[in-house]
């Protein structure tokens, strides 16, 4: 990617019992500082947005104590409406010295459907692949 130049994009489906289903897709639009994520449903409507500030301290800062590894993100409906709360959360200072190990919470809004959970987490798992985990390779 460069830019706004070939955003990546996660589609989910859901294989079970030998069908599969399209639930919808997750796109990483380019965003000038903070980090987005935009979660369409299987009709390609948006459903929910994912939103977190850049100037947090734990995404400026790479030091293993708990303010340092902490990250917030609004979870938004389609409406612009914040509908829930989400946290990249570091798993405490001795462990975070020696693991790359990130954890997150994410609470569901009430009363949504199985398909739109699946898609939210698969959404938390695009964005830790996206901005948290660490190539040596590409570093080099």
């Amino acid at each position: 990617t460069c830019c706004c130049l070939q955003r990546p994009e996660v589609t989910v489906t859901l294989t079970e019992g030998g069908r599969s289903e399209f639930l919808g897709k997750i796109v990483d639009p380019w965003n000038w500082c903070d980090i987005e994520f935009k979660i369409y449903d299987n009709t390609n409507a948006l459903k929910y947005r994912i939103d977190g500030n850049c100037c947090q301290l734990g995404l400026c800062c790479a030091c293993p104590c708990d303010p340092c590894q902490t990250v917030d993100f609004n979870v938004f409906d389609a409406n612009n409406q914040i509908i829930s709360k989400m946290q990249k959360r570091g798993a405490g200072c001795v462990k975070e010295a020696v693991t790359d190990a990130d954890e997150f919470a994410l609470n569901f809004p009430a009363e949504i459907s199985v398909q739109d959970k699946a898609l939210l987490m698969s959404a938390v798992l695009f964005l830790d692949y996206r901005h948290f985990e660490r190539n040596p390779r590409r570093d080099q």
